[in-house]
């Protein structure tokens, strides 16, 4: 009787491995540029037995060979179109030529099942007849998407036998709580548990080889279910959990958010704001791929890039508006700039109007250009006596000005000095004034004068005197003013001329 017992328990041993070995399926899968998907973080699964099969049970393994190898936590997601795919659990692209190996089970038994991990405060003991109390069991597990939503948990874990408990626990590495609601694919190795464990006889004890898991990283589930997983369309209506319950990605409705509390990385562990980006110079965003280059921002040494995807493309600024783009600001192809979508006229500059108003484009009037005119082209004039002074009449100028300009004034006089009659070695000095008036109000230049011998002619050059005037008509005049000296002077005016700089609009 007792040897009946024995041989009916291998007798059902072997039928269960050879069932468990008939339903599962292997491949060695390859990811490609066609094969890649979700933003190049995952790579589908173009299996029939998986294909439109969401409750098919999939254990992947990486596989490192020829130097390339993905070193990124994956697990497994049910995606349209209704395909499995390999997906990094950090959000990183997935390497091209990296390689997996997939076991998959298209109709799972009881030893192939998901697990999801409860709620805080409950520890995550798997409960299975065939785990219970087997020490020695065998299990191989992966990170799949959880029936509450595309749940995930990046954190490296281990699946250990509690001896207290007499059941397999799941644990993160680093000692923090399993996120709940995430979820793993288990499968059983019937191979590993001891017949000892299966027919309770304490005859019979066959060492079996023990293997400890592979602890790849992994993402954890909330409740122990042991069913189908929905497909993707019924995850869409799961609601979304809070912010404390701290999920990977959440689907809701047809979107899809990070729910963390804390900071997305990407290609760094210490992002310091909501996204972060590795200190690496660079391209870092493109938000559309042209086929000559990318529209999208970078970053180089001390300089933020904002690019186009080809030379004849511009980049504009400005805010929405009820989902429709008000442009403020626009730089074009050809380095033309625009505010308020208009890019002035040719020769036009951009005047600001103060903190409270938009800059305009202003047109330049072209400067004004006066000159006198002398009444005789001989030297003329008259004398001047200490403290006497004469209007240059001669050198008159009528000017009207349509805007506020800078005028420049410039002039020639001729002068004579008559004090050194019948000396030799004669020098004498004498200061004058100069007078430039508009409309009766001017400023003064005073110059000194050296004559030296008698009847000495010499002349006063008025180069570029400037002054400001706002717009109007104006009489432009000289007086010049003999300030010291016993002896006459005479003047006489050559001529005048004014160029009038606009300096508004």
């Amino acid at each position: 009787m007792k040897l009946f017992k024995i041989a009916s328990v291998v007798f059902s041993l072997m039928l269960l491995v050879a069932s468990t070995a008939q339903a599962q399926q292997q491949f060695t899968h390859t990811v490609t540029s066609k094969n890649k998907y979700c933003n190049s973080t995952c790579t589908i699964l173009d299996i029939p037995g998986l294909n439109d099969n969401p409750s098919a049970i999939i254990i992947v393994k990486p596989v490192s060979r020829g130097g390339i190898s993905n070193p990124h936590p994956v697990g497994v997601y049910y995606t349209d179109p209704k395909r499995w795919s390999i997906i990094n659990l950090d959000g990183v692209a997935i390497t091209e030529g990296a390689i997996f190996s997939i076991e998959y089970y298209p109709n799972p038994t009881p030893e192939q099942f998901v697990y999801v991990i409860p709620k805080q405060g409950v520890t995550p003991c798997i409960n299975h007849p065939g785990l219970d109390g087997h020490p020695n069991a065998q299990i191989r597990f992966s990170a799949t998407q959880s029936p509450r939503g595309a749940y995930f948990n990046r954190e490296e874990i281990k699946i250990a036998y509690e001896a207290a408990a007499r059941k397999w626990c799941i644990a993160n590495l680093n000692n923090q709580p399993v996120s709940p609601d995430t979820a793993y694919n288990i499968v059983i190795d019937s191979s590993g548990l001891r017949i000892s464990d299966l027919t309770k006889l304490p005859d019979q004890n066959p060492k079996l080889p023990t293997q400890n898991p592979t602890l790849p990283l992994a993402t954890p589930i909330d409740a122990q279910i042991t069913g189908n997983i929905p497909k993707s369309t019924d995850l869409a209506k799961q609601p979304v959990p809070p912010a404390s319950q701290n999920p990977l990605w959440v689907l809701n409705g047809t979107n899809i958010a990070n729910n963390n509390l804390g900071n997305v990385g990407i290609g760094t562990n210490t992002p310091n704001a909501p996204l972060g980006f590795a200190p690496v110079l660079g391209k870092k965003i493109t938000l559309y791929p042209g086929a000559t280059g990318d529209v999208g921002f970078g970053v180089q040494g001390n300089l933020l890039q904002i690019y186009s995807d080809n030379p004849q493309a511009d980049i504009a600024m400005g805010y929405d508006q009820a989902g429709t783009f008000k442009e403020k600001f626009r730089v074009q192809a050809n380095g033309a700039i625009a505010f308020s979508e208009n890019t002035g006229q040719s020769g036009q500059v951009l005047m600001s109007n103060g903190a409270g108003s938009p800059p305009t484009w202003k047109s330049f009037s072209n400067p004004v250009i006066a000159f006198s005119n002398p009444k005789k082209t001989a030297v003329q004039g008259g004398f001047l006596n200490a403290n006497g002074d004469k209007n240059m009449l001669e050198m008159e100028i009528d000017l009207v000005l349509t805007k506020k300009s800078v005028v420049s004034f410039t002039g020639l006089i001729d002068f004579w000095y008559f004090p050194c009659v019948g000396l030799t070695d004669c020098k004498r000095y004498t200061s004058m004034w100069l007078l430039i008036r508009a409309n009766g109000v001017g400023q003064h230049d005073k110059w000194y004068i050296d004559f030296k011998e008698h009847d000495t002619q010499l002349n006063y050059n008025i180069n570029n005197f400037m002054f400001p005037l706002n717009a109007g008509t104006y009489k432009i005049d000289v007086i010049v003013t003999h300030m010291s000296g016993t002896y006459k002077i005479g003047v006489s005016p050559r001529y005048a001329s004014i160029i009038a700089y606009p300096i508004e609009p």
